[in-house]
């Protein structure tokens, strides 16, 4: 008798197994080869659009760019962060950081332009257009130590500036807004209203002669070129501070905040309720005590277009940053 009949294995109740629908109607199972089979993929939800939630364009996001006025005024109200709800910040640095935003020009940088769009070379014919239809105005910058160059600003923007300024008479408010809408036509300013638009910053001079050119410049562009040009300048810091210049994202993020928590973190509410340390206050940040609330997003597409920096994809953590 062989080892493998056993009494218990021969006295085993066996029934017969339930044949299919197919098998009862003398079908066969169909069956696909590896070759043909396609792996079923998870459909993705997709990327929010530019100006529907008013989310700003980036290269952050790859946003292709869809019209350059529309482009200019969602950059230039994306640039800061909205101040906290929670009281982090003293009245008297409050008060100056939304004095400071508010001073600030309607001045976009012509490499932040490029950083967001596809092809730089259909926005500098789209400028040219705009620019010759009135809409547009370019803005040169001379080059000095951290200068941003070039860069455009919309003339309805500029006109409201004009408007708004009370040391600037009507009749040369009006004067002024032709000259502005106007790119070809000469500046015939006399002396008197070119000393009250230099006072005002609406006018520019290379020297101080009377028959000396000017040029149309906006006031209070020194802010701006500081803050931008401080603001570069720290990223780079904290970039350079590993070893190869390149970092995470979010790594890059988080020391830009300053390893402020954000606000509905769960456990910085638990802290909260406990009474632990939630962290660094943004009051004590760099990122609000100096340049205002500038949102890091905004400062990597500004050195992206500079050409100071790079952005990579690591595989494994989202995107990286490296300095060039």
């Amino acid at each position: 008798m062989s080892l493998h009949a056993t009494p218990a294995l021969s006295s085993r109740i066996t029934k017969p197994r339930r044949k299919s629908g197919l098998a009862a109607l003398g079908l066969k199972r169909k069956t696909s080869s590896p070759s043909t089979t396609t792996p079923k993929q998870l459909s993705l939800p997709s990327e929010p659009s530019t100006y529907d939630d008013g989310q700003p364009p980036s290269l952050l996001t790859n946003l292709n760019l869809c019209d350059i006025p529309q482009t200019i005024t969602s950059i230039h109200t994306h640039t800061f962060s909205a101040l906290p709800n929670y009281p982090s910040l003293s009245s008297i640095l409050t008060s100056r950081i939304l004095n400071h935003r508010r001073r600030l020009p309607p001045f976009i940088s012509l490499a932040h332009l490029h950083a967001v769009s596809a092809s730089a070379t259909s926005v500098d014919r789209e400028i040219f257009a705009l620019v010759n239809a009135g809409v547009l105005r370019r803005v040169v910058v001379p080059n000095r130590v951290g200068s941003v160059g070039e860069g455009v600003v919309l003339v309805e923007e500029w006109r409201r500036l004009v408007e708004e300024n009370g040391g600037i008479p009507a009749d040369l408010k009006e004067k002024y807004v032709t000259s502005l809408t106007s790119p070809l036509s000469p500046l015939n300013f006399t002396s008197k209203d070119r000393e009250i638009l230099l006072s005002t910053g609406f006018l520019t001079c290379n020297t101080t002669a009377p028959s000396a050119p000017c040029t149309l410049s906006l006031p209070n562009m020194g802010l701006y070129i500081k803050l931008v040009s401080d603001a570069k300048a720290h990223l780079l810091k904290l970039l350079k501070q590993n070893a190869h210049g390149t970092m995470p994202l979010c790594d890059l993020a988080e020391r830009w905040n300053g390893g402020v928590v954000d606000e509905g973190d769960v456990r910085a509410e638990r802290k909260k309720v406990r009474g632990e340390f939630q962290g660094v206050l943004p009051g004590r940040t760099k990122r609000w005590k100096q340049f205002c609330g500038m949102r890091v997003e905004w400062v990597v597409e500004e050195c992206v277009g500079a050409g100071l920096v790079e952005l990579f994809e690591t595989g494994s953590v989202g995107r990286g940053v490296r300095v060039v």
